[in-house]
């Protein structure tokens, strides 16, 4: 069908040649009658669709017609198209109406706008149908929201929609090692000069190491930089920035020069694939400064892969991906360095994921920035392998996770294993099993700041096989329905461990499990955790439910629990090296704060209350071994329990009888208020380092006629009907010692001491004495100042 088009008879300088024939101007319908009459004209204006105007250039005598931009007569005359800086795909016979085959024509059209330095543009909306790849390489595309419809008739073992490729030369090897963090490489002058680099130039590094050989992977280790400059004379070759791993001659470590393809997109160019297995939308491998907006749909295998790319800006949106097998969105693959991948994903097996091939190298670098996975199945949203140097997750959300049967299935929002993760500011709305996990060796260090959690069983979850340099997890907010799961699940081993501001609803907190190895003192600060309805089962707060070694201590600071079972619980020795500013609030009945707590306790503020009947502030069941508070040699190492608010609804302060022992600690008696304990401490030695003439907490109900008071800062109360004495201990030794002693009986008793000097060491008011009448309803603190028992009516 012929098409009238409006001619621009508008000459430019640049494109007209000097005209040495005629100078009329032929008017024909087509291009073939073009070539059949215009030998005699100066000029051609060809009205069919995709036509134009066109000079005669009789300096040409080589151009190769290519029906777009140039067209050769049947005399051998060039014809060229007058046009500005953009070649339209309808020159070449494109015609855009998703039933004719496009391909070819938008290939020639493509090479032309290569070899012209010229952009390419399709026509507004039009549907392009393409039965082989299209070669897109080093081209700037005005989509204007056009549509490639990818049939891959005519290449059914490459079903990809798009190409953009570069080029790489050989490699030559560096004659030194070259160091992680250095900007320098070594070759011999003769094959620097074989490569033939000048500033701003790419080249690829590689060896035959395998980067992280227990993944089973197979992928060399390798990147690609920029080259600032080269020295000739002694072979050295210069980079920005620096190299991201270190390499080693004896592993053939070498070099090659990269001719990157570029490619850039004006408006959105939509991708519609055609969905049959092995269908893929857009593959760039060897290539600088990507900047494109892409919509693909139907891309059974892949959307997008990015490989041996540098510098890339991605927008994609991808729909209806394969979800079995393969069904990838977004792939960023060997080394791929510094690019940036931003959209959405729906409907795939994975959002993103990062890895290589046995081609080599690992990428560095590269950020997902608010990009979203949505309707992932049956996989992880977020996938990065471990042939991945660093990998940047910043403000993505994976959302809509899988239940089959009422059953989550195993993923997660992001799956690592680079060597370094840093997530940031990442929203996770499940089902999912968890958040964040890993389970390998290969990651050493990973960064999390900044993690929204809903309806997950873990929030970041780190399994046995996990070796890390690194573990920080700070600013997490975890949110259930049901009570189940925990906000941070530890397994494996670290060499340093950072845990901040976690905060859950409906989960417990830290969780450590038996194969841990932590370092030697682990923090956990401003952290929350709180049920919405009070917990009777095994739920915990931070619960060191079963922690390993005795060797850590553990430190909480500012950190709360509310109707959780357990503030902290631990079934093997734990050292609770201090608790600073905590609350634990609305513990459920005979369900305790703290269980099996061994070691050191030091306990500095913080507020234990509202417990709903009963219950023990710290306990240690019987029968299953004793609760040992003891102190080190150092100040810092001593037990403490000061400045802490405990309420009286606890039955027993200390439960445990005769399993209690409390040595060479400071138990700053006045200071822990108000709490009330009308059972005995029996055998528990309670030795004060400090006290104060405040109310102690204590409470001993004494029945016996004759009562040596044991080293416990108290409460003691003379309920016996029988004349009774009472012995103080001995004042030496004992310094800073109180009680508080109140005869509630009808009858007096005497108070003595257990002197060493057989002196008098009882100070009542201004005379010292060995023995004092206690007399009914007497209320006596005794302080012991290192002189002498103090009276304090």
């Amino acid at each position: 069908m012929k098409k009238i088009l409006l001619q621009l008879l508008i000459a430019f300088t640049c494109c007209v040649p000097a005209i040495a024939q005629g100078t009329d101007s032929l008017f024909v319908g087509t291009l073939a009658d073009a070539r059949l009459n215009a030998g005699n004209y100066t000029s051609a204006i060809i009205t069919d669709y995709g036509g134009g105007t066109f000079f005669y250039d009789p300096s040409d005598v080589t151009s190769v017609d290519n029906t777009g931009t140039v067209f050769v007569t049947s005399g051998g005359e060039r014809f060229k198209r007058i046009y500005n800086s953009t070649i339209n795909v309808k020159w070449f016979g494109a015609v855009g109406d998703g039933v004719t085959d496009d391909a070819d024509e938008i290939n020639d059209a493509a090479n032309a706008a290569r070899n012209e330095h010229k952009e390419l543009a399709f026509a507004q909306n039009a549907n392009y149908l393409t039965s082989e790849p299209l070669d897109l390489s080093d081209l700037t595309v005005d989509a204007n929201n056009a549509t490639i419809v990818a049939s891959n008739s005519a290449s059914p073992s490459d079903k990809t929609a798009i190409k953009v490729q570069g080029q790489i030369t050989s490699y030559y090897n560096l004659t030194t090692d070259a160091d992680k963090y250095k900007s320098v490489l070594k070759l011999s002058p003769a094959d620097l000069a074989s490569l033939n680099l000048a500033k701003g130039d790419l080249v690829k590094i590689i060896s035959d190491l395998d980067f992280a050989p227990s993944s089973g992977e197979n992928v060399s280790q390798g990147e690609i930089q920029k080259v600032y400059g080269i020295d000739a004379g002694s072979g050295k070759l210069f980079l920005f920035g620096y190299l991201e791993d270190s390499y080693k001659v004896s592993d053939n470590v070498r070099v090659a020069k990269v001719t990157p393809a570029t490619f850039k997109t004006k408006g959105i160019l939509n991708i519609l694939q055609d969905g049959s297995s092995g269908s893929q939308g857009v593959i760039f491998n060897l290539t600088e400064k990507v900047n494109c907006n892409l919509q693909i749909t139907n891309a059974y295998m892949r959307s997008v892969v990015l490989g041996n790319s540098y510098a890339a800006n991605i927008n994609i949106k991808s729909f209806g991906s394969e979800q079995n097998g393969y069904g990838y969105g977004v792939i960023i693959s060997n080394a791929t360095m510094y690019s940036v991948i931003t959209g959405l994903v729906q409907s795939a097996r994975h959002c993103v994921t990062t890895g290589g091939d046995p081609s080599g190298g690992v990428s560095w670098g590269n950020k997902v920035v608010d990009m979203t996975g949505s309707d992932i199945f049956p996989a992880d949203v977020f996938d990065s392998h471990a042939s991945t140097g660093s990998i940047y997750f910043e403000n993505c959300r994976a959302l809509n996770g899988y239940k089959f049967n009422d059953t989550v299935l195993v993923c997660s929002g992001f799956k690592i294993e680079a060597r370094e993760t840093h997530i940031t500011d990442c929203y996770v709305d499940g089902p999912f099993s968890h958040a964040v996990v890993s389970d390998s060796p290969d990651p050493q260090r990973i960064y999390i700041n900044g993690l929204t959690v809903k309806d997950c069983f873990a929030g970041v979850s780190m399994g046995d096989s996990t070796d890390l340099d690194i573990l920080s997890v700070k600013n997490v907010v975890a949110t259930r329905n049901d009570a189940i799961g925990n906000i941070v699940v530890l397994s494996g081993s670290y060499a340093n461990l950072f845990l901040d501001n976690l905060n859950s609803v409906n989960m417990g907190g830290l969780l450590i499990s038996p194969n841990v190895t932590l370092p030697n003192i682990v923090t956990l600060s401003n952290s929350s955790v709180r049920f919405t309805t009070q917990q009777t089962t095994s739920t915990t707060g931070f619960s060191f439910a079963y922690v390993r070694s005795a060797v850590n201590v553990l430190r909480f600071v500012n950190c709360s629990s509310e109707n959780a079972s357990y503030f902290i619980r631990a079934s093997q020795t734990v050292n609770l090296y201090e608790a600073i500013g905590c609350a634990a609030l609305s513990c459920p009945s005979t369900i305790n704060y703290f269980e099996k707590l061994t070691g050191n306790i030091n306990l500095i503020g913080g507020n234990y209350g509202d417990v709903v009947n009963n219950g023990y502030f710290i306990y240690c069941p019987l029968g299953v071994g004793g609760l040992t508070l003891s102190g080190g040699v150092t100040t810092s190492g001593l037990t403490h329990l000061r400045g802490i608010y405990v309420l009286t609804s606890f039955s027993t302060f200390f439960n445990g009888g005769n399993h209690l022992t409390f040595t060479g600690g400071v138990f700053h008696s006045a200071s822990i208020l108000p709490v009330t304990d009308n059972s005995p401490v029996n055998a528990a030695t309670l030795q004060s380092g400090l006290a104060t003439k405040q109310n102690v907490p204590v409470n001993v109900p004494v029945t016996s006629s004759s009562y040596s008071i044991p080293l416990n800062s108290g409460y003691y109360t003379y309920k016996s009907s029988a004349v009774s004495t009472w012995t103080l201990p001995a004042v030496a030794g004992h310094t800073g010692l109180s009680y508080k002693i109140m005869n509630q009986n009808t009858g007096g008793f005497n108070l003595t001491i257990n002197s060493n000097t057989g002196g008098n060491d009882i100070y009542n008011s201004t005379t010292p004495v060995n023995t004092l009448i206690i007399n009914p309803g007497d209320n006596l603190t005794f302080y012991n100042n290192g002189d002498y028992w103090t009276v304090i009516k």
